[in-house]
């Protein structure tokens, strides 16, 4: 062997004469292949004047006296170049691109791994240690995961079974403090520890419905903490007939009876407008018992209220309207004490185009006759009867009774009842409805009287007659405060009460029309017939003293709910408890409605708007109002709706909106001006300078102010008003004149008449030998004509002269001699102004 195996260094023979030779030799080519350091690696030619010991390693397709040698690595080394043929192992520094290559399968590649990066490397520590278990290792003030040219970036997180974890852990001290990943399910978890050892679950996401779920959320009452807020929303009914209102069917409505305690009226105000006001304008059934405030029309107290009375009345109250009286209350219950009604219910509920009118009433031996009747906003105390309910016979056996009655669309304010002949007539309630909408028909039942509710002989009619897709409850209870709940717990007199709702309403099928639906629902009896579905709304947690175990309460209802696949609506959990929310400040402990009212409404606006949200009733948690706003009618001032206040009517039935007394105001709604039809808005101004007027104001720090403005004697301008200083735009003079310019100065008048000119006319005519006349009866002699050329032809560098005449003008040609220019056969075209 001459040479080592491995640097191929020539080995010094036996007896070699010049043995220095062969040594140098080896000592030249360890100060080149080792510990490599070249210059270049991409050269294909050798550099003319390299310095002594220079290394390259030749680049591709090399020439020259490199010839042949790409991929080896040259030295210059006393004036000439050596090569050294490289071997697998060997690695060099590329200094122009300081990168370290080694030689690897007949090619130098990056000495990282076989591709560009960091590949099957145990351990990667940067600006720290890595071990077996953080096998990268990072000690950053910041780190980046960055896209790599252009879109996103998703850091990957995997494990192998669903039972692993996968997750990112916060730690403080090496201790962890905050988990968010998949632990040992496939459920989205987020916890905490105090310590790193014992950990809390805070949120759980179900990896199959989305749900979110607060394990260890603290709440009041008897629900489990992952239960849901509104247990089992499906309610089918409401769904398929709100969807049959959107779709257009004809007479479609969903019927909604409420009935409940003091709480419940407060619901179901904002539940009627939220529904009405997302879905559709539909009708407003009357406020039935002790809710219906009737007024005084000037027949003295001849209606009065009747109370307790379960054998005469399903909700135990009616009114007895006596021989020779007649009384009124107001669509929407306009007297009613609760705050939100005296708002939204002339706002939002009462239907502008009420098609259906119809009364309950109790038949009794010897029971009167009566009448309905019916105003409008515009013309409150005039009734009109509805034909139909002219003569409501009460006589007979005792039962209640619903009658309907279909009348042209009225936009209805009141309806009276008026006694005509007779005994007295026993009127539980009536109802003003559209034909299509969503119509409630409310029964205020408080308390244990909800026990004698489902056991009075009128419950079951005030069923049969009343049509109903949903029915929502909320009540509190006491046991042992009347006989009929004497001995009872709170579970068991709520199935008594519920079980007694839900058997007396018939069942019915829904959809009633199912070819909407293609004959199928997600159902395994799709169309099979169904009692109405019910809604349970939770307690309020109210402390008073003696109120009912809320906790059972809450339990009962929730129980009654999943036993019989009804929906139960936790109210404490979606706002918090009632002594929770005293405590913010947002209302008092009191349950009277002149009891920090309004605040109470927010809660209860809250509590219904989650509930309505969460059962796919409605999309938001906002009121908004449809593409054609349901607003029936807005009041600007303090008067009560109807009432005047020193002459002034603040509240305008027939414009919808009104603000400001009989001199200046606005108004929008169906004007009906002067014929006109629909005028949308309408201002009206006593005023001397401009009469009426609109500015539109820019806040922006250049922002400019204009005016548009009508003027005494008639007219109209439009002018800016910036700084105060006016400049007019435009401006309709009472003389019928146009006024376009800043001012009268610079402006341009149009109009019969106008200073400048009234009439415009243009056209075109062709000339023969040099002339044409164009007549007109409407030209004088005063106008002028302005004439150019409109098409090639004739004698080049000829003049036009135009004589305007009465009725005519005649245009001739004249050549440089000033006379006719008789070969002119030119188009032109002409623009007339008269004065």
């Amino acid at each position: 062997m001459d040479h080592s195996p491995n640097l191929a260094l020539p080995f010094i023979a036996q007896a070699q004469a010049q043995k220095h030779v062969t040594h140098n030799e080896a000592l030249t080519t360890l100060d080149a292949v080792v510990q490599i350091g070249v210059l270049d690696r991409d050269l294909g030619e050798a550099p003319a004047s390299p310095l002594e010991g220079a290394r390259y390693i030749v680049g591709p397709d090399a020439t020259g006296i490199w010839g042949g040698r790409t991929g080896q690595v040259a030295s210059y080394q006393d004036g000439g170049w050596l090569y050294h043929v490289p071997r697998g192992g060997w690695l060099a520094w590329i200094g122009d691109e300081e990168r370290l290559v080694v030689w690897h399968d007949s090619a130098w590649i990056d000495a990282t791994g076989l591709s560009a990066g960091v590949n099957a490397t145990p351990f990667v520590g940067i600006n720290a240690a890595a071990d077996t278990t953080n096998r990268l290792t990072v000690a950053s003030a910041a780190t980046l995961f960055d896209h790599d040219t252009s879109g996103g970036h998703q850091h990957k997180i995997n494990k192998a079974t669903a039972g692993d974890t996968a997750s990112v852990l916060f730690q403080t001290a090496y201790g962890g403090r905050a988990e968010i990943g998949t632990s040992g399910d496939d459920d989205l978890h987020v916890k905490v520890s105090a310590d790193g050892v014992a950990w809390h679950e805070a949120i759980v996401v179900d990896r199959s419905t989305g749900e979110v779920s607060f394990p260890n959320s603290t709440i009041e009452g008897g629900a489990s903490p992952t239960d849901p807020v509104v247990l089992n929303p499906y309610l089918r009914r409401p769904w398929a007939k709100l969807a049959a209102i959107l779709r257009g069917e004809a007479n479609a409505r969903l019927d909604v009876v409420t009935f409940g305690d003091s709480v419940m009226p407060l619901m179901r105000e904002v539940i009627e407008q939220r529904l009405k006001l997302e879905w559709v304008n539909g009708g407003i059934a009357g406020r039935l018992s002790g809710e219906t405030g009737f007024g005084d029309d000037g027949n003295g107290t001849s209606i009065t209220q009747v109370t307790g009375d379960f054998t005469n009345s399903p909700n135990g109250a009616y009114w007895n309207l006596a021989s020779g009286g007649s009384k009124y209350f107001e669509v929407g219950n306009g007297f009613n004490d609760n705050p939100l009604p005296e708002w939204h219910n002339q706002v939002a509920l009462a239907p502008s185009n009420c098609t259906r009118v119809g009364v309950w009433f109790m038949r009794r031996s010897g029971g009167g006759t009566f009448k309905v009747q019916t105003s409008t906003k515009t013309q409150t105390e005039t009734y009109t009867d509805v034909t139909g309910l002219t003569a409501v016979d009460t006589s007979g056996a005792t039962g209640l009774v619903y009658q309907e009655v279909t009348v042209t669309a009225v936009d209805a304010a009141r309806i009276r009842f008026a006694h005509v002949s007779g005994g007295d007539c026993y009127i539980v309630g009536a109802l003003v409805a559209a034909s299509t909408g969503v119509i409630f028909h409310n029964w205020h039942v408080g308390g244990l009287a909800m026990m004698d509710m489902v056991a009075s002989p009128r419950f079951a009619e005030l069923a049969a007659a009343t049509p109903a897709d949903m029915i929502m409850t909320s009540f509190l209870d006491s046991p042992g405060d009347s006989s009929g709940s004497t001995g009872l717990t709170v579970g068991e007199m709520i199935d008594t009460i519920i079980d007694g709702i839900r058997d007396a309403f018939p069942a019915t099928v829904s959809p009633a029309n199912a070819s909407a639906w293609n004959g199928t629902l997600a159902d395994t009896t799709p169309l099979a017939a169904r009692r109405p579905s019910l809604v349970l709304f939770g307690a309020n947690r109210v402390s008073d003293p003696g109120a009912v175990d809320q906790d059972a309460y809450d339990a009962a209802l929730r129980a009654n709910a999943e036993a019989n696949g009804d929906c139960f609506v936790d109210t404490a959990r979606i706002m918090g408890a009632w002594r929770e929310a005293w405590d913010l400040g947002l209302m008092s402990s009191g349950d009277g409605p002149t009891v920090s009212a309004h605040p109470r409404l927010f809660y209860y606006g809250a509590v219904a708007t989650v509930f309505l949200r969460e059962a796919g009733l409605i999309g938001g948690a906002f009121m908004r109002p449809l593409a054609q706003p349901r607003h029936d009618r807005v009041q600007v001032g303090p008067a009560r709706p109807g009432v005047e206040v020193g002459g002034v009517a603040f509240s305008n039935r027939a414009n919808r909106f009104k603000a400001g007394d009989n001199t200046t105001q606005f108004s929008a709604g169906p004007l009906d001006l002067v014929g006109f039809g629909d005028i949308a808005a309408m201002i009206q101004s006593s005023g001397s300078v401009f009469e009426c007027g609109l500015v539109f104001n820019s806040t922006a720090a250049s922002g400019r102010r204009y005016l548009i403005a009508s003027q005494p004697g008639g007219g109209f301008l439009l002018r800016d008003i910036t700084d105060g200083v006016s400049r007019n735009f435009i401006q309709y003079s009472p003389a019928q004149q146009l006024n376009l310019g800043a001012n009268a100065g610079d402006s341009i008048f149009i109009g019969p008449k106008s200073q400048y000119f009234t009439g415009i006319r243009h056209g075109t005519v062709a000339l023969t030998a040099g002339q044409a006349v164009v007549s007109n009866a409407n030209l004088t002699g005063n106008a002028r004509v302005a004439v150019t050329r409109s098409a090639r032809g004739g004698t080049p560098g000829v003049t036009y002269e135009v004589a305007p005449a009465e009725g005519s003008f005649t245009i001739t040609s004249r050549d440089v001699s000033d006379t006719i220019a008789t070969g002119d056969t030119s188009t032109v075209s002409y623009v007339v102004l008269e004065p």
